[in-house]
């Protein structure tokens, strides 16, 4: 029998929601040290609304990070470790088992692949933060937004010597190496033989989603999807939903790609408690089978 689980949704673009700005090269990264209160609660929501994994706010405390925006390794050590603490904090207050997630990114722009570092750098500083949230004591590792194969393979291989549960979450897209649905496939096919727990896709419309997904035909691996609320980035507030009823934008299609044998829903920029609670309440009733997406002929 598959085990299901919900995912929560955004914290930075919710930050951001809450006149909370962020920085320059970590975004909204020293939110647990500048705004614990809130961002507490904006876990407590997503545990309220149903969520099963909530996310520690740790995207971008990578002392990589840190270190190109003119703040020091330790900083990022403090702001990773609050971070974590304030996401286990929450989880704590609920009756139910909620697991905590450690999240990284890529060390440059999630939009960047051209960008990448070396390998002495992507082992080195990646190490660095997958040994951070392992001394946190996270439940699990999300690896989210990567956007090329050659990261993906260096974190798959730090989180194997470190023994951490990994979930892996690819980019796909034309700002990604990911660009169409072969070479997503052929990603996700190459990842299949190494030890992650799930492969994902993030960052993206629920409705775009829909046809990502059919690049997990015929793989054994758990995977899953968090889309993007609808909506854009907006300078002003972070997020702008820009008039579109989300239970046709993000619902709807999500409880498709359930349907299509996903493990893992949640959501990704610009959702909120509120899509995550209206997502689980639609999603009452299991549906519990194998992995079923249509493979062209």
């Amino acid at each position: 029998m598959k085990k299901e689980l919900l995912l929560d949704g955004a914290v930075g673009t919710v930050l951001e929601g809450n006149e909370y700005r962020g920085k320059e090269g970590i975004w909204t990264a020293r939110a647990a040290l500048e705004r614990p209160g809130l961002l507490n609660q904006i876990h407590r929501d997503y545990v309220a609304a149903g969520a099963d994994v909530i996310t520690a706010h740790t995207f971008r405390t990578s002392p990589y990070a840190f270190t190109q925006a003119g703040y020091t390794p330790d900083q990022a050590w403090e702001a990773l470790t609050a971070a974590v603490q304030v996401a286990q904090s929450a989880a704590r207050e609920s009756t139910k088992k909620i697991l905590v997630a450690g999240s990284i990114a890529p060390l440059e722009d999630c939009y960047r692949p051209d960008a990448v570092p070396g390998a002495a750098i992507l082992e080195e500083f990646h190490s660095l933060q997958l040994e951070w949230l392992q001394r946190s004591g996270v439940d699990l590792i999300l690896a989210e937004t990567i956007n090329n194969l050659k990261e993906a393979l260096t974190i798959i291989r730090i989180s194997n010597r470190l023994n951490l549960r990994l979930w892996l979450s690819l980019l796909p897209g034309p700002d990604s190496d990911f660009k169409d649905l072969e070479s997503l496939s052929n990603a996700i096919r190459a990842l299949q033989s190494h030890s992650v727990d799930t492969i994902l896709l993030n960052c993206r419309p629920a409705v775009e989603m829909k046809e990502w997904v059919r690049a997990f035909a015929g793989i054994s691996k758990p995977w899953g999807v968090y889309a993007n609320g609808p909506g854009c980035p907006d300078a002003a507030c972070g997020w702008d939903p820009q008039g579109l009823p989300f239970e046709a934008n993000f619902i709807d299609p999500l409880c498709d790609i359930r349907a299509m044998g996903a493990s893992v829903i949640g959501g990704c920029c610009g959702s909120t408690p509120e899509m995550i609670r209206a997502l689980k309440e639609k999603l009452a009733v299991p549906m519990h089978g194998v992995n079923n997406i249509p493979v062209e002929s």
